[in-house]
């Protein structure tokens, strides 16, 4: 199959061949062909591509903070692109997390096409990948980043025991979420004298 959409034959002895096809956007498309001479009618015919029924969550949020709860719903379309009315249930399923993240999965029968589900929380930073699927449907997947909440603890984890008077010295710290998450370099953080002398 040429890029100029035409196909040689090679085997004379039979005048048939198999060509492959594949067609990327749903929709009607019309396949014609005509010997390459030029001769005699074109012979048309079409071809219907479907979108595959599936099922898909509904506006899912890019990036939430540590510690979100989201109540996802799932939109369920038939083979031609509509809504399903398919009595049925769906399931959204984490099927990738960061370490120390739980894989969950909740599940909720679908009402006009739509399935709500349940809470799901979120405490671990890091890209979660989210599968949400149905019977005999295809499945799609969405991403969802969860960053640092609010910082709320402060640890030291480089302070010299012994400094001299009027010498600079370095103090490090690392700043912490309340569900134990690091936040990024560049946090700002202020550092008060509690006692001494000074």
């Amino acid at each position: 199959f040429d890029n100029d959409g035409t196909f040689d034959l090679t085997d004379t002895a039979a005048a048939s061949a198999e060509v492959p096809m594949a067609f990327l956007k749903p929709g009607t498309n019309t396949v014609r062909g005509r010997v390459a001479d030029g001769q005699g009618a074109f012979t048309d015919y079409t071809v219907q591509v479907q979108s595959p029924a599936m099922a898909a969550l509904v506006s899912p949020p890019a990036q939430v903070p540590a510690g979100a709860s989201l109540k996802f719903a799932a939109r369920l379309y038939n083979a031609g692109g509509g809504t399903s009315t398919a009595k049925t249930r769906a399931t959204v399923a984490v099927v990738s997390a960061p370490p120390g993240a739980k894989l969950t999965a909740k599940s909720a029968g679908a009402k006009s096409g739509l399935a709500k589900f349940s809470s799901m929380k979120f405490t671990r930073t890091g890209t979660y990948v989210l599968r949400v699927s149905a019977p005999g449907m295809a499945s799609t997947e969405s991403t969802l980043t969860v960053a640092p909440a609010a910082a709320k603890k402060v640890v030291f984890t480089q302070v010299p025991k012994v400094a001299s008077p009027g010498a600079p010295f370095t103090v490090r710290v690392s700043v912490f979420d309340k569900f134990g998450n690091a936040l990024p370099d560049g946090t700002a953080v202020t550092l008060l004298l509690k006692s001494g002398p000074g």
